[in-house]
């Protein structure tokens, strides 16, 4: 088990994408886990365990720093924060809470509009899901740690 191993992002960093595929597993199953003892909303942190990996990812990869912004419980924008993060970086990543259409991330992408911010939006296609493979849903949408890279 790679997770009893993390005690911060340099550890990480140390791990190959197979082991970061085994690692998102582990951290989204101790979710489940977890949640359905307690209670709770766990959709969007099943998202975001692959998009806080894929940033590290980005950063080590590319050399690209990028700011997930993981909009659960935001309905407006921060302008200040918006405008900050043209200083310093060069990519937006925003994890939708559900659908992208008419989401967070359409609203940032409208903000940034003709900057050279580049943005990507990730989350799940609209439609009816019954029981699924929450590989095979992530792979589908783009959402895995690979694939994120990828589009950068």
């Amino acid at each position: 088990m790679y997770i009893e191993n993390i005690n911060g992002p340099e550890d990480v960093k140390k791990l190959s994408d197979e082991q970061l595929n085994v690692l998102a597993e582990e951290i989204r199953k101790a979710l489940l886990e977890k949640l359905s003892k307690h209670g709770g909303h766990f959709g969007p942190n099943f998202g975001m365990v692959e998009a806080t990996i894929a940033m590290h990812a980005v950063e080590e990869k590319t050399g690209t720093k990028a700011t997930v912004i993981n909009p659960y419980y935001i309905t407006g924008i921060d302008e200040a924060l918006l405008e900050g993060l043209k200083k310093d970086h060069d990519v937006v990543i925003t994890l939708e809470d559900g659908f992208l259409e008419g989401g967070f991330g359409e609203k940032i992408t409208r903000f940034y509009g003709n900057s050279d911010m580049k943005v990507l939006n990730y989350g799940v296609k609209k439609e009816l899901l019954d029981r699924y493979d929450v590989k095979e849903l992530l792979k589908k949408n783009r959402l895995t740690v690979e694939q994120i890279v990828e589009d950068l």
